[in-house]
This record gives C-alpha cells, sequence and structure tokens, in this order.
C-alpha cells in the first residue's frame, strides 16, 4: 500500500522554473492511496470537520464529486456518505487500485479526476520545495510499529 500526501503548490503561468517568489498555494491536500499487490484491504475513511474552531456545525451539501460547505469540499474516487455530522467512506482497496480526496478550501472548487491530481503532483513537485510531498508505504508504516516488513 501506498499512501502520498501534499499540498498543490503552483506557479504563475508566466513564471520561470527558478523563480520561487511566484510560488503560491492553490489551497488543496491531497491524499492518494494505492494497493499496488496483494489482498484487498478494507478501508475507512472519516473527515470530521468543525468549523469556526467547532463553534458552528457543518452543514454538508451534496456536490458533484463530493461534499460542500462554505468554508470547505470533499472531493473524492469512493462514495462517501453522513454519519452525524461527520463525511465517511468504507470501501475496499484492491490490487492494483487507487483512491483519492482532496481537501479544497479555495475560492473556485470543482470535483478533479486522476489526471489533475497527477499534473497537481507533478508540479508541487517540481516547484523544488521541500516537504510538499510525502509518500509513505506500508512497509515504512509497519517499521514506524516495530514490526517486520511484509516479504
Amino acid at each position: 500500500m501506498v499512501v502520498t500526501d501534499f499540498f498543490v503548490v503552483a506557479r504563475r503561468s508566466d513564471a520561470r522554473f527558478y523563480d520561487f517568489t511566484s510560488l503560491h498555494p492553490t489551497r488543496k491536500l491531497v491524499r492518494t492511496i494505492a494497493l499496488e499487490g496483494g489482498r484487498a484491504v478494507r478501508m475507512r475513511m472519516a473527515v470530521q470537520a468543525r468549523p469556526d474552531y467547532a463553534r458552528r456545525q457543518p452543514a454538508w451539501q451534496v456536490v458533484k464529486g463530493g461534499y460542500s460547505m462554505v468554508d470547505v469540499s470533499l472531493f473524492t474516487s469512493v462514495p462517501l456518505t453522513v454519519e452525524e455530522s461527520d463525511l465517511v467512506a468504507e470501501f475496499s482497496l484492491e490490487s492494483g487500485s487507487r483512491h483519492f480526496a482532496v481537501l479544497d478550501y479555495s475560492d473556485e472548487r470543482t470535483a478533479p479526476d486522476f489526471a489533475a491530481i497527477d499534473r497537481w503532483q507533478e508540479i508541487t513537485e517540481a516547484s523544488g520545495t521541500s516537504g510538499t510531498c510525502s509518500t509513505i508505504t506500508a512497509d515504512r508504516i509497519r517499521r514506524s510499529l516495530g514490526a517486520a516488513p511484509s516479504r
């Protein structure tokens, strides 16, 4: 299993590749998860949003590709349901499959597809900003918990 997290970083379209002063966040947090081999894994994702430091209840509305409220949208490649005020997805991650979740708090929010996510990751990695993209493999997770890597 491979989990990749990153904040999308972009440049002005007219900027040169070495112009780091033009970097600006696009206000999207992306997580992809892929199972490159082995048996299917049951997954559960829960988003427990608490707007305005929990002074407001989340008011999720269905939008194309996910759910949205005043401040943020959540787009996923798996079906979401609302449980109380939380967004929940339960799915099976099959061998060779890949899924995403995008927490988008930009001004213009639209549901992405895998092509957009791949482009965002490529742009972010090419930006040269350190620490913007983190990939974790299942073996790394096992080692951090003191377990032996899989064979």
